[in-house]
């Protein structure tokens, strides 16, 4: 019996995954395996990142025993066409497929052989196992090579990620088609509201377009460093983990460490995170601040 969690995607959107097949495993006592196939038809962003990033131990699921819990899933491109089902049931065992950013509280309620493939951005999934998580999802490795002089400001007592995703939500149609993008104001309006709560703030600049932040948004402030990005995202999101405050973008990438820290740090999100009208609520939790 087991959990079995599709990975892909990037690093914030594995994040999910995992998190959620961890807490469902916690919940049913059951043993959590990831099916890591999808990478080898995918060639966006840096593959299987979890691993690497937090040093997590074998749970890839072999072809073998993915058979024994469901015949279809076996095959990529089978299950690819099976995808668009919500809900398929064969002898008692499950597949299951939701709308990303939708809570499902009928998932629990399942005590079998669960297959998990989605993206389960809502923090309902995963918010009772938050101390574990953040025990999980600790990065064993921070690497100063292309930003020597951040040692500087590490300890710095009010240090604030502002993460600005372009690259892929630009450059991509269909990104372009689903994520908001966020202009200048709303980083600008971020960085003015947190140096207004508190004392001597210093800013952390996270881009993958760092020479397009440079170019097109003026900061009102000295107190700022440009991060030049790592090779492996997962150290980017390393660093922004020793933030004590953060500014989001509508990117999993930079909720995690919001999401990863005390109540007692601020975190600005952004109010439209989608094209569409209807915005993802469990993405934005209670005590942040929403511009």
């Amino acid at each position: 019996m087991a959990i079995i969690v599709n990975l892909i995607g990037g690093l914030g959107n594995q994040m999910f995954q995992y998190a959620t097949g961890y807490a469902m495993s916690k919940d049913n006592d059951l043993t959590l395996k990831l099916d890591i196939r999808d990478f080898n038809n995918n060639y966006n962003h840096d593959g299987f990142q979890v691993k690497e990033a937090f040093k997590l131990k074998n749970q890839i699921i072999s072809k073998k025993d993915l058979s024994t819990i469901q015949r279809f899933i076996t095959n990529y491109y089978i299950k690819k066409l099976v995808k668009r089902s919500l809900y398929i049931k064969k002898s008692n065992k499950f597949y299951i497929h939701r709308d990303p950013y939708e809570y499902d509280k009928n998932l629990k309620k399942i005590k079998t052989n669960i297959y998990l493939d989605g993206h389960w951005q809502h923090y309902k999934y995963f918010n009772q196992y938050k101390a574990d998580l953040m025990k999980i999802f600790h990065f064993s490795k921070l690497d100063f090579t292309k930003n020597p002089d951040l040692l500087n400001y590490l300890n710095h007592q009010n240090l604030v990620s502002v993460h600005i995703r372009k690259g892929d939500y630009i450059s991509n149609k269909k990104n372009k088609s689903i994520f908001f993008n966020l202009e200048a104001d709303y980083f600008c309006n971020a960085v003015n509201k947190i140096s207004s709560q508190i004392q001597d703030p210093f800013f952390l600049i996270f881009s993958d377009d760092i020479k397009w932040v440079k170019s097109h948004i003026k900061f009102n402030t000295k107190n700022i460093y440009y991060v030049s990005s790592n090779d492996k995202a997962f150290l980017d999101m390393s660093i922004m983990s020793q933030c004590r405050h953060h500014i989001i973008s509508n990117s999993t990438f930079s909720w995690w460490p919001a999401w990863l820290k005390s109540k007692a740090s601020i975190v600005i999100a952004p109010k439209k995170w989608l094209v569409q009208n209807k915005q993802p609520k469990g993405l934005i939790m209670k005590h942040w601040q929403v511009l």
